[in-house]
């Protein structure tokens, strides 16, 4: 799915967040994981950043983008440690180490996106792909709980729900 659409969706997803959408007079803090061992994550984040760079804000709130190279769960899960993040995005190429990030942000109260749809089945919260040629949403309500996030019923009745 193109990564415009994906972050135009992940802004009006996370206003059914309820407690995205009770923090709103503060900035979204995004962190964008990438492998930079894998040419196809760094063009993916790349994208990404570009993406979020250009819509200047993510479901109404102001954007701040940080950038991760993801080496294992233990940095990833220090840097989730000193809190500031909301929104943790996975690009491409990080898919044998979902759940391991899974793993390191636990019960953080932190919105997981993958940019791979399947992601959603292997833990992420949220992913985005194509059915029928139409884009979908994915959402993983297990992990969803886990990570202290309540979604609204109206988005849970449009996306394919992972449990």
């Amino acid at each position: 799915m193109p990564v415009d659409l994906q972050i135009e969706l992940l802004g009006r997803v996370a206003r059914y967040e309820r407690g995205f959408a009770r923090r709103s007079a503060e900035p979204v803090r995004v962190l964008v994981v990438v492998r930079s061992s894998s040419a196809e994550s760094l063009r993916v984040a790349a994208q990404l950043t570009a993406a979020m760079a250009r819509a200047h804000t993510l479901g109404g709130r102001t954007l701040v983008v940080t950038r991760h190279d993801y080496r294992n769960e233990g940095a990833l899960g220090a840097v989730l440690a000193r809190g500031g993040v909301d929104v943790l995005y996975v690009a491409a190429g990080l898919g044998d180490a979902v759940p391991a990030i899974v793993h390191a942000v636990g019960t953080r109260n932190v919105i997981t996106v993958s940019a791979v749809g399947s992601d959603v089945d292997h833990g992420m919260v949220l992913g985005f792909e194509l059915a029928a040629s139409r884009p979908q949403i994915a959402v993983n309500i297990t992990h969803a709980r886990t990570q202290q996030l309540d979604f609204s019923a109206q988005l849970l009745r449009l996306a394919r729900v992972v449990r």
